[in-house]
């Protein structure tokens, strides 16, 4: 009986021990379903009997994926660091009154399969102090559930508007009487694979879950991240909730 009761305990005790782990490193899937790019359309060129008008659709939730790695080794809190690229596309089309159909602008992105439209697009770290309020079960505690904030610094790609399209042309010369709609989506297109960045820093709240399989050195996690403004572009709108999810391995 004392053998059994031995025994028992010095496999809880290595159960225990595998599941605190040192480090670890992930990786997920990361869209955000509330962000959007708000539409827009407005004129931007006007000539003799030649008016351009941008019509930008908007976008309305993105995906993304990212990589993260996690110091479990204090006392109190966690630390958690996480790059995350999120991206998605938005039609922009050029109408024009001397025209029956419009224009799409569109980009040549060198890479088969992928859409030639405008995509929004940003990426992004963190970094967070997370402190797990419930371990379970008891002393194996495979299961952590944590809450916490930090600080994220992001870019992002600008957004198509008429504002830009129109910025865009004027530095051009642009002439809506004697070029055509081709000619100003062009132009529209070499600006916006010139432009710059938009970048900001920010800070979000965190609320997410860790489970370990004992023994074996194999986590899946569940994160959600509200953050607020700092990192987007003006006519990014929507939420700022983004879901963390996904594997990887703690040592």
């Amino acid at each position: 009986m004392k053998i059994d009761w031995l025994k028992s305990l010095l496999l809880l005790g290595a159960l225990a021990t595998q599941s605190h782990a040192i480090f670890g490193i992930g990786m997920h899937w990361a869209p955000a379903p509330g962000l959007e790019v708000k539409a827009s359309k407005d004129t931007i060129a006007q000539g003799i009997n030649h008016t351009v008008l941008l019509d930008e659709k908007g976008l309305s939730g993105v995906q993304g994926f990212g990589l993260k790695l996690w110091l479990d080794a204090l006392p109190l809190v966690d630390v958690e660091v996480t790059g995350n690229l999120q991206f998605g596309y938005y039609d922009v089309a050029l109408q024009s009154s001397s025209a029956t159909s419009s224009t799409p602008v569109s980009f040549d992105l060198g890479v088969p399969g992928l859409e030639g439209k405008p995509f929004f697009a940003r990426a992004y770290g963190d970094a967070a102090v997370l402190y797990p309020f419930l371990k379970f079960p008891p002393l194996v505690n495979l299961i952590k559930i944590y809450a916490g904030g930090g600080l994220s610094y992001g870019t992002a790609t600008p957004i198509v508007t008429p504002k830009f399209a129109k910025d865009a042309l004027t530095k051009a010369n642009y002439d809506a009487t004697t070029q055509d709609d081709v000619a100003a989506a062009q132009i529209i297109v070499k600006a916006a694979e010139n432009a710059d960045f938009e970048t900001g820093l920010g800070w979000f709240l965190q609320l997410g879950a860790h489970a370990k399989l004992p023994i074996l050195p194999i986590v899946a996690y569940a994160d959600l991240k509200y953050a607020f403004p700092g990192t987007n572009p003006a006519l990014v709108d929507g939420d700022g909730l983004t879901l963390e999810l996904g594997g990887g391995l703690a040592f």
